[in-house]
């Protein structure tokens, strides 16, 4: 059974809609989808859906989900790898990650642009070696800057 299922709802001011299979969270999209009356998700998307809505309640720190990265090149899966290991409420710097991995920050700033579920891996650790916020989903518009500063600040007030 692999066909892909969803779950949409609203949290932290935000319309996110989760898609995935019964096994692995495959990506997540700004916005709400709208399924047929008798569609329901799989158990795994009302688990992520729950752990989202704990994390952004402040009563859950790390995500104990499975995620389907097989859409993602081996150079931005070792960039999510990395990225997952950023513990809640720091963040590391592109160059940080560019020198674990033997590579450019560019390189580095690119693929987190890629990353198929935000949030879950949290690219919003991620920032400049200025400790400006760089970008977040998918560039660096202001409405996706504020998201990433307030899912910074969410954290850093939770520690």
């Amino acid at each position: 059974m692999n066909d892909i299922s969803f779950i949409s709802f609203r949290v932290f001011n935000q319309e996110l809609t989760i898609f995935g299979t019964h096994n692995k969270i495959m990506f997540v999209e700004d916005g709400m989808v709208q399924g047929d009356e008798d569609h329901q998700p799989v158990e795994l998307l009302i688990k992520a859906k729950k752990q989202l809505i704990e994390y952004f309640d402040m009563e859950r720190k790390t995500f104990d989900l499975a995620y389907d990265l097989d859409s993602l090149t081996e150079f931005q899966r070792a960039v999510s790898v990395e990225i997952m290991e950023i513990p809640y409420g720091e963040t590391r710097s592109y160059k940080d990650i560019a020198i674990e991995l033997g590579t450019s920050p560019r390189a580095v700033g690119n693929a987190c642009g890629r990353n198929p579920i935000p949030f879950f891996i949290p690219c919003h650790r991620v920032i400049k070696s200025n400790g400006s916020l760089g970008g977040f989903k998918r560039g660096n518009a202001q409405g996706d800057l504020d998201i990433k500063s307030n899912l910074l600040k969410l954290e850093q007030s939770n520690i």
